[in-house]
């Protein structure tokens, strides 16, 4: 445990150009992580502790856990200074990579197995809720399909094709089809509804029925007929408050969702065709780089890939 007077002191003397708002974060954070080794003696912990610390926060991207890393970094070597520290916890939190720490249990929180596995987790989010959510719930079910949601607001009702039952890229016009799974058809008449509806019923206002405004797009509101790739974003937002007040250990996030489809696919096509580890013609496929240098290239392949392992790993063999 840290005494709260020597955190105090750190906080202030670290403060000074932060706003309010941004002191408190700060300290909440610093709070949080010792909090959770409170058995262990400031100067006592070891790499050990710290992965079982990480492995215990959200941080989800090498970015986020390089930010905080550097946040608890320099209040290490501040507490070192102050006689409280040790030079081998200073090691030991240099020593930290991203990949020493367990991120398993995030592929539950964030990822989805299967199109299946997605239309369940919101269905049991939107259950009585009407169609209140029903352009959030279309939206990932074209953003897991491969759609980005910046082409997905150039979509009209026309890219739905009823007929051969699949669904047209705004962009591209490649033909998109739902994987043949036991709510195929389910799912495609969802969306066949979700086109065709004239209003949506919502617990806002009271509760009552609202009119979408009158579209030639697929993604639309009662108050735009053309929605933003912001607007839409931002449709996310209700819908992670609602899970969280029914704890439902799900948060949708939109990349998150658009991998879970992508490595679905992959999945597939190596149970057909092999792996494409050392496929570079596949990997620039399925991925998208934007490095120009070859061996930038095959570097971002290297690590994307692994992504993709892991995924696999955590949501399809332990599922098997």
């Amino acid at each position: 445990m840290i005494e709260q007077s020597v955190m105090d002191r750190y906080i202030a003397e670290s403060s000074l150009n932060m706003t309010e708002t941004s002191r408190i974060n700060f300290e909440n954070l610093l709070t949080r992580f010792f909090n959770l080794k409170p058995s262990v003696d400031f100067a006592d912990l070891r790499k050990a502790d710290l992965i079982e610390m990480y492995s215990q926060l959200n941080q989800h991207s090498i970015n986020g856990f390089i930010t905080h890393k550097s946040k608890i970094n320099d209040f290490a070597k501040w507490m070192y200074e102050q006689g409280y520290g040790s030079i081998e916890l200073l090691r030991d939190i240099s020593d930290l990579k991203y990949s020493d720490i367990n991120h398993d249990y995030l592929y539950d929180i964030y990822y989805f197995r299967d199109i299946e596995e997605l239309w369940a987790a919101m269905s049991l989010i939107f259950k009585d809720k009407g169609t209140e959510f029903d352009t959030f719930k279309t939206a990932a079910l074209l953003t897991w399909l491969g759609i980005d949601l910046n082409d997905m607001t150039e979509m009209l009702k026309t890219d739905l094709d009823e007929s051969n039952k699949c669904i047209i890229h705004p962009i591209t016009r490649e033909v998109i089809e739902i994987p043949p799974v036991d709510l195929h058809d389910m799912i495609f008449t969802f969306l066949i509804k979700y086109r065709d509806a004239d209003s949506c019923d919502t617990k806002k206002f009271g509760g009552r029925i609202l009119p979408y405004a009158n579209s030639e797009y697929l993604l639309r509101s009662y108050k735009s007929a053309h929605l933003t790739v912001v607007q839409l974003r931002k449709t996310s937002d209700p819908v992670n408050q609602l899970a969280r007040r029914e704890e439902a250990q799900r948060i949708f996030q939109w990349n998150k969702i658009y991998l879970s489809g992508l490595y679905y696919r992959i999945y597939q096509y190596e149970q057909q065709y092999g792996s494409i580890e050392n496929d570079t013609k596949m990997l620039d496929k399925f991925f998208v780089c934007n490095q120009k240098e070859n061996a930038q290239k095959l570097i971002s392949f290297d690590r994307k890939y692994k992504e993709y392992q892991t995924f696999i790993k955590c949501k399809i063999r332990s599922n098997a």
